[in-house]
């Protein structure tokens, strides 16, 4: 590209993209430090989506279809 295209595009660009404040509007340190000093709760088995149960199920009858796997399971936990 010659200059006078970068120039042409540049102009464009900046015509195109508003410019961005990199002030924040409020601290975000109070919200972190609230989130890290919440309780974690551990997800109930009952909340898992059917799909997590569904994929449990087929590697265990994989598992015990075919046991030489389980190697190859444990390698890639």
């Amino acid at each position: 590209m010659t200059e006078q295209n970068n120039r042409e595009l540049r102009s464009l660009l900046k015509n195109a993209i508003p410019p961005v404040d990199p002030a924040l509007p409020r601290d975000l340190w109070p919200d972190m430090v609230r989130k890290l000093k919440a309780p974690r709760s551990a997800v109930p088995l009952r909340r898992l989506p059917w799909y997590d149960w569904a994929l449990i199920a087929s590697s265990a009858s994989v598992l015990a279809l075919f046991p030489k796997f389980i190697l190859l399971f444990v390698f890639h936990l």
